[in-house]
């Protein structure tokens, strides 16, 4: 399998894991908020196929995935391609206070007690270190796409930032984003799950659904060739510039949050 380079990322087709819409516009917001930060090690949390991981690691960070999912380890080996900064462990080991940077995007909805997750992973930031996370926003737009994603929730803005604040993290900083391409493309995807739910795919596990969610790609795959041509590439980045108009606003389908652990 040959990794391609999109205009969005990394991208493994032959593999069946491309760049979704959703992920093009979240990476952006991410890229944005580590902006001008300095190299140090990053451990992200549920890292899927470990595509962004193997973004840093090509920009000089130390990378470190915890990916339960036994596909995306599988994946995560193909997109590391050799860098040895870029490593991907299935369970944690003694972290206490190792990391420069904690990241974890679109996985603390698939956990029950999500207040202890996040102490747990907070616990693996240096003092001073700071958290980049994400979370699919407003519980009004629940669909198909969650119960086929294996979510307990959604999040509001404010139940996000006292989950956060609770969990040990300061100076707590919440955007929107998605708006307005993820917000009309999610009820393409509520169908396109709605009808592999009743075709049966939801009779699995919660464990299952989260360990599939993250390299699940089939629409995507489908469409990866339109999705990188001219036209849709030029809507695409369109969105991305878009989407910052309205970060401080409550519309979007997600939050990313950037907070920092408290020295000493």
């Amino acid at each position: 399998m040959s990794l391609v380079m999109s205009p969005f990322g990394p991208a493994l087709p032959e593999g069946g894991w491309v760049p979704a819409p959703r992920y093009i516009l979240r990476r952006a917001a991410i890229m944005e908020a580590m902006r001008d930060l300095p190299p140090g090690n990053i451990i992200e949390v549920g890292c899927g196929a470990g595509a962004l991981l193997s973004e840093f690691a090509a920009l000089g960070f130390d990378v470190t995935g915890l990916e339960m999912s036994v596909e995306g380890r599988a994946l995560s080996d193909v997109f590391a391609n050799g860098q040895a900064r870029m490593t991907v462990r299935e369970k944690p080991e003694d972290w206490h206070a190792h990391f420069s940077y904690l990241f974890s995007f679109e996985v603390l909805e698939h956990i029950e007690d999500d207040l202890a997750a996040l102490r747990e992973w907070v616990g693996w930031l240096k003092p001073g270190g700071l958290a980049v996370l994400s979370v699919p926003a407003h519980m009004k737009l629940w669909g198909n796409s969650d119960v086929f994603a294996g979510h307990f929730r959604r999040y509001s803005r404010p139940q996000f930032e006292a989950l956060l604040q609770a969990a040990g993290l300061t100076d707590v900083r919440i955007e929107a984003y998605g708006f307005p391409v993820s917000n009309l493309v999610e009820p393409l995807r509520n169908a396109y799950h709605g009808r592999k739910l009743k075709a049966g795919d939801g009779s699995r596990s919660m464990k299952a659904a989260t360990e599939n969610s993250g390299v699940d790609r089939g629409l995507e795959t489908r469409l990866f060739p339109v999705m990188t041509a001219f036209p849709c590439r030029q809507m695409l980045q369109a969105a991305v510039r878009l989407q910052r108009l309205f970060r401080h606003s409550e519309h979007g389908t997600g939050w990313i949050a950037v907070g920092r652990k408290a020295d000493g």
